[in-house]
């Protein structure tokens, strides 16, 4: 009787020291997850002239960042592609509207819907004065 009250111990033990093992290394495969969602697209965007372009980084989704934050700058190409503009927006988007000027989007407040994607231009800009309009 002792032996086999021993074995169930035993077995016991055993059993709970591997489920210790696979929640950690569930964890770890978390972490790894989160890590690989952290990391930044970059791209670039040319205007029609080919005299300046928009490049642009963007930090996907996490749990600290519910909104892609965008960094932009604005290069100038015929000028030692030096950079004459820099930005960071929270949850927003940038584009070409024209040869020389760009729009800058931003979120709304905060979405009724968490799959809205309404945004309202926070500035447009003239690449070439480097002055904001509406």
């Amino acid at each position: 009787m002792i032996k086999y009250l021993l074995t169930i111990f035993l077995l016991a033990a055993l059993f709970s020291c591997s489920c210790k093992k696979r929640i950690s290394n569930s964890s770890n495969d978390d972490k790894n997850t989160i890590e690989n969602t952290n990391s930044i697209d970059k791209s670039a965007v040319y205007n029609s002239t080919k005299e300046y372009a928009i490049v642009i980084k963007k930090t996907n989704l996490s749990k600290n960042n519910p909104f892609p934050t965008i960094s932009f700058s604005i290069i100038d190409l015929n000028n030692s592609n030096r950079s004459i503009f820099n930005d960071t927006v929270p949850g927003g988007k940038v584009k070409w509207i024209s040869d020389y000027a760009i729009e800058v989007k931003s979120m709304i407040g905060r979405p009724k819907d968490i799959h809205s994607k309404v945004k309202k231009p926070l500035y447009k800009l003239n690449v070439k004065s480097l002055t904001k309009f509406k």
